[in-house]
Parts: C-alpha cells; sequence; structure tokens
C-alpha cells in the first residue's frame, strides 16, 4: 500500500480548476473557486510598504518619474517622503491599502507644503503639473485619486 500524502491547497485547487475547464467547462464554478482561493490567499501576495509625498506649491504639485525597477513601472508618482528635505513642515492624509493582482501596497502619504518650486538632486525624473491638468498625466489610479482630493489643499 502507498503512504497517504498531504497535498497543499494550492495544488488541490489547480487539479479543481483543470477538471472543471477539461470536463465542464463551468465558468461560473472555476471563478467561483478562482475567488475563493484568492480571498483564502491561498495565492501569496507580497506586501510593499511605500511613504509617498505629496508637494504642493501654487496649485501645482510635484511628480516622478517611476523606473523599470519598481511598481507602475512608466508611470508618473509622488516622490518617496526620503527624496526630499525633512525641514519641510508635513502633515500626513492618507493612508491607502491597495490590491494588484500580485501586490498588495501600504501607501502613506504625507502633504507637504512648499513656498518654492524644487527639484530633488537624484537620478529620477522630476516634474512640477497643475493639479488641473492631472487627468492628462499617466498616474496609478490610487495617486490620481489622492491628487484630486488632497493637492489644492493647504493645512499646514
Amino acid at each position: 500500500s502507498y503512504a497517504e500524502a498531504t497535498v497543499p491547497e494550492e495544488i488541490y485547487f489547480l487539479a479543481l480548476f483543470l477538471q472543471i475547464i477539461a470536463k465542464t467547462r463551468n465558468w461560473n464554478q472555476l471563478i467561483y473557486l478562482s475567488k475563493q482561493a484568492y480571498n483564502k490567499k491561498i495565492i501569496d501576495l507580497k506586501t510593499i510598504k511605500m511613504e509617498l509625498s505629496l508637494f504642493v506649491a501654487d496649485q501645482e504639485i510635484l511628480l516622478r518619474k517611476i523606473d523599470d525597477q519598481e511598481i507602475w513601472r512608466g508611470l508618473w508618482s509622488l516622490p518617496y517622503t526620503n527624496e526630499s528635505s525633512s525641514k519641510v513642515k508635513t502633515c500626513n492624509i492618507e493612508k491607502i491599502k491597495h490590491r494588484l493582482s500580485h501586490r498588495i501596497l501600504e501607501i502613506d502619504i504625507n502633504l507637504k507644503k512648499v513656498t518654492k518650486k524644487f527639484i530633488p538632486k537624484n537620478n529620477f525624473q522630476y516634474q512640477w503639473v497643475k493639479v488641473s491638468d492631472v487627468e492628462n498625466i499617466a498616474l496609478p489610479k490610487p495617486i490620481k485619486k489622492v491628487i484630486k482630493n488632497h493637492g489644492k489643499e493647504n493645512p499646514l
């Protein structure tokens, strides 16, 4: 007789998917099982923590081009908090938990009101943009929402 082996849940669900596709083509059942696996975190999602700054000066915000080594590569986003002087007065305005298909992002957004526009001195590409022009820029959805909600604020 064979020793009984334990089968990890991932393999069990994969086997079910394959059986459903091969035999019944029951897409509703396949979608249901996919959601169950996703919700039970059988698909292991890595959490990435980010701290970004919304710099505001004269109804404009500072954006940074995301490089090819990061999440959201090729889009524009807010600069990381550690990319600028810590002498600027800061107010934490939002905490976002954003779920991608393969990652969970936990993002802290800090509002930093500055009186003079600046460009951080490092190897990234930056640009000051009018808040009213944000719709025309390739931004991640949660970042665009933060800018719309807080880009014109001056709580400091």
